[in-house]
């Protein structure tokens, strides 16, 4: 796991409460310090406890981060 997760985690975890999210993945080169370059985003796969609005849920999601 690359430290930009390792170093978030308790923001992550914060964030994953607030907007209900049932799960959350890391995927890809994020999984992989070797892999991971400057030019690597980082990928999540989610799912949300009530999926009855989640493209709103996952904008404040995101928004948290950026």
């Amino acid at each position: 796991m690359i430290p930009l997760i390792q170093n978030n985690i308790t923001a992550i975890q914060d964030a994953c409460k607030k907007y209900h999210v049932k799960s959350l993945y890391l995927v890809g080169s994020a999984m992989d310090v070797g892999r991971f370059t400057n030019e690597s985003d980082v990928d999540f796969l989610y799912r949300f406890i009530k999926e009855d609005k989640p493209v709103r849920a996952f904008y404040f999601l995101l928004k948290t981060f950026y």
